[in-house]
């Protein structure tokens, strides 16, 4: 006959078959002990009572990014134990544990997972704790869902400093757990900015444990345009056929280096000259135009590493004189305008 455990885990399970599986929520401590030593955690020094974890549904909503757990390991052997790996099956996940444990000592192992990097419905992800000993190693696994209708990630699209005429294009992923498999997705998107052209790539839907995963792929385009040199401060806006709203924030600043200088010029007589200046980054001046025949350049000098573009006019027929624009060499374009005095 096996040890008085292994024969109260028989006995037990006799029972519960015997009563439809009736789950006993009673048992001996010989048996819990027992249970340990013989399922995943046999061979090895260290012991958990509880090394699954079900965080429930998580509402991202509210702004939660990062959940956490402890797992209370134990080291059930005579001798001390030290931690030789954590091996983690996502990317989404970290783990913070002790490097040893002494006979008896019980200490945290603290698990944290990071929303941002999930897809979020129905995820888990897993520790292997290998330790000195040479036993089989300890499994601990974490679990979530998503209780928010949607959820993007990246949460918002910032271009940062545009500079330069070409299209920058930034993706999203859009993720929609549901209970059910029926129904569409993405019934359309918008932004009201019209430097910003927004589409659906595509859109598809998974099933992930006991949920519905729909997800698409947006792609973000800033586009140039007339606007260009101002600040880009935004929402795109998408709807699901099932009712549901998602508001992206997207920005954008212009190159901090992308300025003229003075901003305007304000005539004050009748005959006048001055210039304007840009960074010699942008290139050399390729074309210039002014709104009124009463002004011209005169000349442009290369200056410590800037563009200075000189000008002069006489305004005594009292027409307004619009703005000077130059187009330099690598497409950009610098405009100010000039203004008479008060």
């Amino acid at each position: 006959m096996g040890p008085r455990g292994a024969r109260t885990i028989s006995c037990c399970y006799h029972v519960a078959s015997e009563q439809n599986k009736i789950f006993m929520t009673k048992v001996t401590h010989s048996c819990l002990w027992g249970v340990c030593l013989a399922g995943c955690l046999q061979g090895s020094d260290l012991i958990c009572l509880e090394p699954v974890h079900d965080a429930g549904a998580i509402d991202l909503k509210k702004g939660t990014r990062v959940i956490s757990h402890d797992f209370l390991v134990e080291n059930h052997s005579k001798r001390g134990v030290k931690i030789s790996r954590l091996v983690i099956s996502c990317s989404c996940m970290s783990i913070d544990a002790p490097g040893y444990l002494a006979p008896g000592q019980s200490a945290p192992f603290t698990a944290k997972m990071n929303l941002e990097e999930a897809d979020f419905a129905g995820r888990s992800a897993e520790v292997l704790v290998e330790d000195d000993s040479g036993g089989k190693p300890l499994i601990l696994k974490f679990k979530a869902k998503s209780k928010s209708v949607l959820h993007a990630i990246p949460r918002a699209v910032d271009f940062g400093e545009v500079r330069g005429t070409g299209n920058l294009e930034r993706d999203v992923y859009v993720y929609m757990p549901s209970s059910t498999g029926e129904g569409r997705f993405v019934s359309g998107v918008s932004c009201s900015d019209p430097r910003v052209k927004v589409a659906i790539e595509w859109q598809k839907r998974n099933s992930t444990g006991d949920q519905f995963l729909y997800y698409a792929k947006c792609r973000v385009t800033l586009r140039p345009s007339e606007k260009e040199g101002e600040e880009l401060a935004s929402e795109i806006v998408l709807d699901t056929l099932q009712g549901g709203k998602l508001v992206i924030p997207v920005s954008a600043k212009p190159d901090s280096s992308r300025v003229i200088e003075p901003s305007s010029y304000h005539i004050y007589t009748s005959r006048f000259s001055g210039d304007f200046t840009y960074s010699g980054s942008y290139g050399k001046p390729a074309k210039f135009t002014f709104s009124s025949k009463a002004v011209k350049l005169r000349e442009v000098v290369e200056l410590s590493g800037k563009f200075v573009c000189k000008f002069e006019g006489d305004a005594a027929g009292g027409e307004e004189l619009g703005e000077f624009v130059v187009t330099t060499e690598k497409g950009d374009v610098f405009r100010a305008p000039l203004a008479r005095g008060e």
